[in-house]
């Protein structure tokens, strides 16, 4: 049996699965986001292979729960020797861009110059370089991105991504730790973002 991980419960989860099940597979679909973190592990240890769906963006969808059960349902399927497509050392490196850019970097890759890592709290941004760009170090679809020409910019950008009740990058009152780095590096282009 194949699970498949998910937690957002979008369209291609039940698309690959769907298609896992037409090619003869039999497929369980273990929403991580809503078992409790031994539950999830153990439905996850019951299977003959796993396929990981748990994205960096769960957080700004609630489901920073995922995250949590993703460490345990990782170490299950390593220690029953379950293979894991998407596998933890990925999922880690995909929830923490400081992990994977500090990897890239010791193994040769050009990475961004990043100029600080940290709670926003603890940072000060008047001695970076502008203009840069900051977002959550954990996240994704660049929610909650912004790029800030001046300190007054980037402290603008934090007042903004501070969870009121309703919106903001985290419910735990301050945005988690975010990752900024130099302009002149990016290598994507994107209309709009100037």
């Amino acid at each position: 049996m194949i699970g498949l991980l998910y937690e957002s419960g979008e369209w291609s989860d039940y698309k690959l699965a769907a298609e896992l099940a037409e090619a003869g597979c039999d497929v369980r679909m273990i929403d991580i986001a809503h078992l409790r973190a031994d539950a999830a592990a153990e439905a996850a240890g019951s299977c003959d292979a796993l396929v990981s769906r748990v994205f960096a963006s769960a957080v700004f969808r609630g489901h920073d729960a995922a995250h949590e059960a993703m460490r345990l349902v990782c170490e299950t399927a390593e220690a029953r020797g379950i293979p894991m497509i998407n596998p933890a050392r990925a999922h880690f490196f995909e929830i923490d861009k400081r992990r994977a850019t500090e990897e890239l970097a010791r193994a040769g890759v050009d990475v961004p110059r990043v100029q600080a890592c940290g709670l926003p709290s603890g940072l000060d941004p008047a001695g970076w370089s502008y203009p840069c760009i900051i977002k959550p170090n954990c996240g994704g679809r660049t929610t909650f991105t912004a790029v800030a020409r001046t300190a007054e910019e980037a402290n603008e950008y934090w007042k903004k991504s501070q969870w009121d009740g309703t919106d903001g990058t985290s419910m735990r009152g301050q945005c988690p730790w975010v990752w900024i780095v130099n302009l002149d590096h990016v290598t994507y282009v994107r209309d709009g973002l100037s």
